[in-house]
């Protein structure tokens, strides 16, 4: 082109080439969960979006720069997702990854979000119900089961406060000494362990 100096031109290039490779999806995954630790979002919460990014992900897209990642390149890491039979983790993983782009479209580093093309070529997983059991039989069977378990020592006092304290696995094993309010006899959930505005509080058993 007229009046540029190819010496000019080439310096750019090469700037903007080292400019595209520090950018890769797992740079900017990197300062995506940064910010939500910063914001205050739940340990457990990030590391779930720590294990899609490193587990699932950055094997597959980690090294591309985010201006070159096309619905096609992301579409590899979800298919294998799939091929494992993991049809729920692939919709997550693309959930996960559409959040990194508009991060990197934010910060003026991609154009678009390719996820966003990609709404209808996943499997679209089923929930699975199980049903509550309301037979006393039954449910003596589990509580023997639970009584009799010879794993190890915090498997089984996680499965012996189950039954007591009515709370999801993940809230369970996440329990801390610090939550436990032992003269009132009650356990408060910090609101941001709940993914809610208010803490969840969990009265204890006192027999």
């Amino acid at each position: 082109m007229e009046g540029n100096d190819p010496g000019e031109i080439k310096k750019q290039e090469k700037l903007n080439k080292r400019i595209s490779s520090s950018n890769t999806f797992s740079a900017i995954a990197a300062e995506y969960i940064k910010k939500k630790e910063i914001e205050g979002v739940a340990r457990v919460t990030l590391d779930k979006l720590k294990w899609i990014i490193d587990q699932k992900l950055s094997p597959h897209i980690g090294r591309t720069p985010v201006s070159e990642i096309t619905s096609a390149k992301l579409l590899v890491p979800l298919r294998q997702i799939e091929i494992d039979g993991l049809h729920e983790t692939a919709n997550r993983a693309k959930r996960v990854a559409g959040q990194v782009m508009r991060y990197a479209v934010g910060l003026g580093l991609a154009d678009r979000d390719p996820s966003q093309d990609l709404k209808d070529a996943l499997v679209t997983a089923k929930a699975t119900h199980r049903a509550a059991i309301t037979d006393p039989k039954e449910l003596r069977k589990i509580l023997i089961s639970i009584d009799g378990f010879n794993g190890t020592p915090e498997v089984s006092a996680a499965l012996r406060l189950t039954p007591i304290l009515f709370q999801r696995p993940g809230e369970i094993r996440h329990m801390e000494w610090s939550e436990i309010n032992w003269e009132e006899a009650y356990w408060e959930i910090p609101a941001d362990k709940m993914k809610m505005r208010f803490a969840h509080v969990v009265p204890l058993d006192t027999f």
